[in-house]
């Protein structure tokens, strides 16, 4: 019996560089928001249960969600405190066991198909949290992945990344399948970040590593 499914969308970020008062995954691109592109990429899936994370007086975005056959259930992050922080607001709408699929309400591009390879991938090593990996043509500003023996250990800030490991490219594309039950444990060993206060999702990947070494 496959593993139960949850498709968790973070979107409360308020896309200041946009340069206008829309919300930034209301933002049009053929035809339809960027968030709605998310979503019925997500509906591919056909996910067991959905839910948003949205910033506060984001109204507007949780109608054009509200459209969505995902329905999903609508969590406010307040105050915002990084991509780690949103999930632990979310973690009473999250499942305790299955799959719990992170993806973010501006990346519009992504298929289903890839998404279900993800999922794949972290059942087949019985991970606790997968990532989704690119090699972009310019990988400035993102965040690179440190492999050891072909498995991933380690998520670096761009700002962080020694140039061996630049010279690598491969990059996080941000898309990470978690297991349900080993979550909860990954959340509470996120660190606050010292400069920010905020916890980011991508130290997770080292704390899955630091739980089994």
């Amino acid at each position: 019996m496959a593993a139960s499914l949850c498709v968790t969308v973070l979107a409360a970020g308020k896309g200041t560089r946009m340069r206008n008062a829309l919300p930034k995954v209301l933002h049009p691109l053929a035809g339809r928001t960027l968030l709605e592109h998310v979503l019925v990429t997500a509906a591919e899936l056909t996910p067991d249960r959905a839910v948003l994370v949205l910033g506060p007086e984001m109204e507007s975005v949780a109608v054009v969600a509200g459209r969505s056959p995902l329905a999903p259930a609508i969590v406010v992050q307040e105050p915002q405190l990084g991509t780690g922080h949103a999930l632990m607001v979310a973690r009473g709408a999250l499942p305790a066991s299955g799959v719990v699929l992170v993806l973010f309400g501006d990346t519009p591009l992504l298929t289903g198909t890839t998404l279900a390879r993800l999922i794949a991938a972290r059942a087949e090593a019985n991970a606790a949290v997968a990532v989704l990996g690119m090699r972009p043509a310019d990988p400035t500003g993102y965040g690179r992945l440190r492999l050891e023996s072909d498995h991933l250990v380690e998520i670096i800030e761009d700002q962080h990344a020694d140039q061996a490991l630049k010279r690598v490219g491969l990059c996080n594309a941000g898309v990470m399948a978690f297991d349900g039950a080993r979550l909860g444990a990954l959340l509470d060993a996120l660190p606050a970040r010292p400069e920010t206060g905020e916890h980011y999702l991508t130290d997770a990947v080292a704390a899955a590593v630091a739980s089994v070494r």
